[in-house]
């Protein structure tokens, strides 16, 4: 560290490039504190740039969508289709960000190893979306019933059917 520092000092142009990075490293730091540190200016009303740039953001109701994933356990089955509450959600924001979501879906939910009927109170899914979400939780309620024994002739405890006559000539 000696050597670099005696280097610095007796080659001005060394000396000129170390202050030049230096300054330079010191307005990057100081600039990405100011950038999050400080909250970002808000519109004072009027017709100023900004508010023109950014128009008010516009609400839309969309539906809430579910995704299954697996199988209950044998033996059981889902019996209908998931019911949410509440089924639509509202979204606030730009209409351009509106205008791509057709429905906002809740986390996979997995049946894999169920044997009854599922009520899971699940976050929105809003990863990308550029828009906020209301509410932020739903109420997802999976139909699972156990499948009912078939009834097919297997012969325990049937009553058998009439004897058949013979069929040909009667002697």
């Amino acid at each position: 560290m000696r050597r670099l520092l005696d280097l610095l000092t007796k080659d001005p142009l060394l000396k000129l490039t170390a202050l030049v990075l230096a300054f330079l490293l010191w307005t990057l730091v100081a600039s990405e504190r100011a950038a999050t540190s400080q909250p970002a200016p808000e519109p004072r009303g009027g017709d100023s740039a900004q508010s023109r740039l950014d128009p008010a953001p516009n609400s839309r109701s969309v539906p809430v969508a579910v995704r299954l994933t697996g199988q209950p356990q044998s033996g059981w089955e889902v019996s209908g289709p998931p019911q949410v509450d509440p089924t639509h959600l509202t979204l606030t924001g730009p209409t351009s960000a509106l205008d791509r979501i057709d429905s906002v879906y809740v986390p996979t939910i997995r049946l894999d190893g169920r044997m009854a009927p599922a009520t899971l109170d699940l976050a929105v899914d809003t990863v990308g979306l550029g828009v906020t979400v209301e509410p932020r939780r739903v109420r997802v309620t999976i139909p699972i019933r156990q499948i009912p024994p078939e009834t097919s002739g297997s012969g325990g405890g049937e009553r058998p059917g009439p004897a058949l006559a013979p069929t040909g000539p009667v002697p």
